[in-house]
């Protein structure tokens, strides 16, 4: 549960829930991709018939300066253009959007409609001159998730008290295109009964041939080439080729870090935004520490003590400090004292000098705890080592250490250690995964522990992009100049906040061989694919 309020401090949803009526029970958890339906299947429920199944709702204030707001949302069997039911909706001060999400593949067009009902008679007057509005939109997204871009209709003129049906075309041009979300958004200012039924939908598939299969040719995979020769690349060429192929060809090093954590030892400290002082350590974040989080803002008089979580020289492993752990003393029976850092945070806090780790590898983080006979640990008080990771569903799937307690010996230095397998996030190849270090208190109960020498290692190398070459032509060259620019720049390649007295160190200053990994991708204007047999890795020493 500590990733929950560790994730808020990122995450922090600023959109308030949607206002649905308690009494209608009708949401149920909704995933994504699998949603993502055949424009052609015959199970759709494009009209409700099958109740709120496949659908996507989302609602919030329309005028946030305005208090007042409301939604209702029931199944109607009185009111439907197609079968039997229709989707009814009582709008006061709320935007709501339904949403339904289809595989729609670069180059098909979309021709939908869909059928709403303004429950009004025609001599109907609304209090406000701009009640409401209707919008339909189409946006288009990657398969990652990433939004391409999106189109749509808007009106404020619908029929009262007669079904109208409106239309709305879609068509893109993007290799990269695996889906659409197609939204139907009501602004409802006034008191607004309405009703939506028979969404239809026209596909015309993209009848361009996609057939892009190639492979790889040279060189050779797990060749051994040497710094001072040229080394050719070669791949086929696609069948009917022509100047809308674009080949990428990229080239990546393999790289195996011994220590993928930043500042493990706590030898680095930063001012404290508590009190001041040079005792917090650099590049770790820290739970709850004198935050306010109900106001999301920093309070200097809580109670937390800043004390309970700080860098120390009084007792140590190795180098000068280590990390000095305690409880908060609140008023609760049971309280957390956390740190945590990111291990790999593709796409969340991208940077040159984080670390990677690959979907699928084995993580490893291992440390050292210390607790003092003066100052011992007791009661049911606990201290852990763990792991964070988020899979394709992007929920934290965490790995915990066995914990340290009153029953390990005083005045020794205990090693703890705990391994993951990480996921993939999100579907996109990547991962998202850090560790963290915690402190259970229950009962107020006393005691104090001291951190250090922590180490975090994972039993596969992360690729690092080292060339990105985009051509229409099936070949590229390596030259010994770009083969020595690629060793130097790894050679100076660093990493800030490390353990040494610079604060920066350079984990691969010695790297003398090169293991390097190389695919092609071939892009169209309606598909990408990789080559079939790819990717190929290859050697390159003096």
């Amino acid at each position: 549960m500590f990733l929950i309020s560790i994730l808020a401090l990122f995450y922090k949803n600023c959109m308030e829930p949607p206002g649905y009526d308690q009494e209608s029970n009708l949401l149920e958890s909704f995933d994504i991709a699998d949603n993502i339906m055949d424009l052609n299947s015959n199970d759709l429920n494009l009209d409700f018939e099958d109740g709120l199944d496949h659908w996507r709702f989302n609602s919030r204030k329309a005028r946030v300066s305005d208090p007042i707001h409301f939604i209702q949302m029931n199944i109607d069997e009185n009111q439907f253009s197609s079968g039997e039911r229709s989707l009814r909706l009582e709008l006061i001060n709320e935007k709501f959007t339904a949403s339904r999400y289809f595989s729609l593949r670069s180059g098909d067009s979309l021709h939908t409609t869909i059928d709403v009902f303004l429950d009004l008679d025609s001599n109907h007057v609304f209090n406000s001159s701009n009640p409401y509005r209707l919008m339909l939109r189409i946006s288009y997204f990657k398969k990652d998730g990433g939004l391409i871009t999106s189109s749509g209709f808007s009106t404020t003129s619908l029929l009262k008290g007669k079904w109208m049906t409106l239309s709305l075309d879609g068509s893109l041009i993007n290799p990269l295109m695996e889906y659409i979300r197609f939204d139907v958004e009501i602004f409802g200012y006034d008191s607004i009964p309405i009703f939506i039924d028979n969404l239809n939908l026209l596909h015309k598939p993209n009848d361009t041939s996609q057939d892009r299969e190639f492979s790889l040719n040279l060189p050779f995979n797990n060749t051994n080439s040497s710094l001072n020769d040229t080394t050719f690349f070669q791949w086929e060429n696609i069948n009917g080729a022509d100047s809308t192929i674009i080949y990428n060809h990229q080239i990546s090093i393999l790289l195996h870090e011994d220590n993928l954590i930043l500042n493990g030892g706590f030898e680095i400290a930063t001012n404290s935004a508590c009190n001041g002082k040079p005792i917090y350590p650099s590049q770790w974040w820290m739970f709850p520490w004198c935050w306010d989080f109900d106001q999301w803002s920093l309070d200097l008089n809580t109670g937390y003590d800043p004390l309970s979580a700080h860098i120390s020289d009084n007792i140590k492993k190795t180098g000068n400090t280590s990390f000095r752990l305690g409880g908060l003393y609140s008023d609760s029976l049971q309280n957390f004292n956390t740190v945590w850092q990111w291990i790999s945070s593709d796409g969340l806090f991208n940077s040159p000098r984080k670390a990677r780790v690959v979907p699928g590898s084995e993580l490893t983080f291992e440390g050292y705890i210390y607790t003092p006979d003066t100052n011992m640990i007791s009661g049911s008080n606990t201290v852990e080592l763990g792991i964070f990771a988020f899979n394709e569903r992007d929920v934290n799937m965490p790995a915990i250490s066995p914990v340290f307690d009153k029953t390990y010996a005083p005045n020794q230095w205990h090693k703890f250690s705990v391994t993951k397998i990480i996921p993939e996030w999100k579907d996109t190849g990547k991962s998202q995964c850090g560790i963290y270090i915690r402190y259970n208190q229950y009962n107020n109960s006393d005691g104090v522990v001291y951190i250090d020498d922590l180490k975090v290692f994972s039993n596969k190398p992360y690729q690092y992009t080292t060339n990105i070459y985009q051509s229409n032509e099936n070949h590229f060259i390596l030259t010994p100049n770009l083969k020595n620019t690629i060793r130097t720049y790894w050679r100076n390649w660093s990493v800030n906040w490390g353990n040494e007295a610079s604060g920066i160190k350079r984990p691969h200053n010695d790297i003398d061989t090169l293991n390097l990994m190389w695919e092609v991708t071939a892009t169209t204007p309606h598909s990408q694919s990789s080559s079939t047999n790819g990717p190929f890795y290859l050697n390159i020493s003096e």
